[in-house]
């Protein structure tokens, strides 16, 4: 209930400044430093207003305990103004095996903290805890991993770019995180913690393959890419692109929404099997999502974020639309409104924003047909799998879920016969050890 709201506030911030960081090819020291104190300025307003929000949340919720939980994560917003300009840093130098050491280490750090208090009965204060230890190890890491220090902040050029760069991509993430998060506040506030609970574990398994390999290849494609914007080189990397991001974000929805119900009972519990219809349907809109994260990159790295935010508009609008009228009706109208606006957003981009910055469509499109063809045909031969097994009573869901899922990996194994796609596969592979030498 807290994260869902005081969430925003992670978005905006930096407000976009370490984006602007990333993207600027010819950042200088001084500039970097008024970034940082401008980002640690915000991040303690931020924090203090996160503080000051927490009986509205009470109210709004019905929730004492949100107050606490407020003053408690406050902080953490300063502790990510701090942090942010030496992760953008460690970026532009290009450290993505120092990028990688910093995630997997603060989050493990924040899983030792969370499982020892939740084992000692803290109950949600574990949850709590992980966000607090988070970003204190990310901030302590990020100092050693950049080998950067900030400058006294002092005028100079260049700032108004930087800073009309960071504006406008952080007005397009705080319109997508507002609008991808309005379902927890709408199902919290109609249909109570449980139905709520069980709609944010099918939302982040559905989001886990953008957190855990869009997220990442950001960091790594953002300096590349800006640095080629002007190229001729800068269309094949896309292509490329959207050829890893179709086999991996697509092939890992489509195996989540194949098996969602033995999933979720073997992950999670059999309590928690209730959300497997909401994966099912996110996992569509997720599709496109994942079809048009390409389409993030391209607007990044050419400096172009206020064109996206236009585009991207009328399919936010018509998500919150949605959901303002329909969840009430039913918390299932969540899932359908949030992948029609993701679709909405995926077709309004395609068609008006790639023009504005002369990027050909169907180039873009054109590595996606085969990973989609591949995906749609597996998740129909793992439905016929199903039906199999149900007409068979058998119904133990770990033997269900290993089933289906050696169903997928069998028809994945066999496309590879198929030559195309065999040197769509090499394509990807040549790319991770491109990609790994950095």
């Amino acid at each position: 209930m807290v994260t869902a709201v005081v969430g925003v506030a992670g978005i905006i911030g930096d407000f976009g400044l370490s984006m602007a960081a990333i993207q600027r090819v010819d950042l200088n020291r001084r500039q970097a430093s008024n970034l940082f104190w401008i980002n640690v300025a915000i991040g303690g307003l931020l924090g203090l207003g996160v503080l000051l929000i927490g009986p509205l949340l009470v109210s709004f919720y019905h929730e004492p305990a949100l107050a606490g939980i407020c003053a408690v994560m406050a902080p953490t917003f300063l502790l990510s103004g701090i942090s942010a300009q030496f992760r953008a840093e460690t970026t532009r130098s290009l450290k993505f095996r120092w990028l990688s050491i910093v995630d997997v280490s603060a989050q493990a750090a924040g899983l030792v903290v969370a499982a020892s208090i939740a084992f000692a009965g803290g109950g949600y204060w574990a949850l709590v805890s992980m966000q607090v230890t988070l970003s204190v190890a990310n901030l302590v890491l990020l100092t050693i991993a950049s080998g950067w220090r900030p400058l006294l902040p002092q005028r100079t050029g260049g700032m108004k770019s930087l800073l009309t760069f960071g504006g406008s991509t952080v007005a397009t993430q705080a319109v997508n995180y507002t609008s991808s998060n309005l379902d927890y506040v709408l199902i919290g506030r109609d249909w109570g913690s449980a139905d709520l609970g069980v709609y944010t574990r099918a939302f982040q398994i559905f989001a886990l393959p953008l957190d855990q390999l869009a997220a990442p290849l950001t960091r790594v494609a953002l300096p590349i890419l800006s640095r080629l914007s002007d190229s001729a080189q800068y269309i094949r990397y896309i292509r490329r692109s959207q050829l890893v991001l179709s086999y991996l974000l697509v092939g890992v929805l489509a195996g989540c929404a194949s098996t969602a119900a033995p999933l979720l009972s073997v992950v999670l519990g059999p309590q928690w099997v209730g959300g497997a219809i909401y994966l099912q349907i996110l996992a569509i809109g997720g599709t496109f999502q994942a079809l048009g994260y390409v389409y993030y990159w391209i607007f990044l790295s050419k400096g172009k974020m206020a064109i996206l935010f236009w585009c991207e508009l009328s399919g936010r609008l018509l998500m919150v639309g949605m959901l303002i009228v329909l969840v009430p009706l039913s918390p299932v109208f969540a899932a359908i409104s949030v992948s029609s606006g993701l679709f909405a957003i995926w077709l309004t981009v395609s068609i008006l924003g790639l023009r504005r910055v002369d990027i050909p469509f169907m180039k873009i499109t054109a590595p996606a047909i085969r990973p989609l063809t591949l995906y749609t045909t597996m998740y129909i031969v793992v439905q016929l799998a199903r039906l199999g097994l149900e007409s068979a009573h058998i119904t133990d869901p770990l033997t269900t879920f290993i089933t289906l899922a050696l169903v997928c990996v069998a028809w994945v194994s066999l496309s590879l016969f198929f030559r195309p796609i065999k040197n769509d596969i090499a394509t990807i592979v040549s790319t991770a050890k491109l990609v790994r030498k950095l």
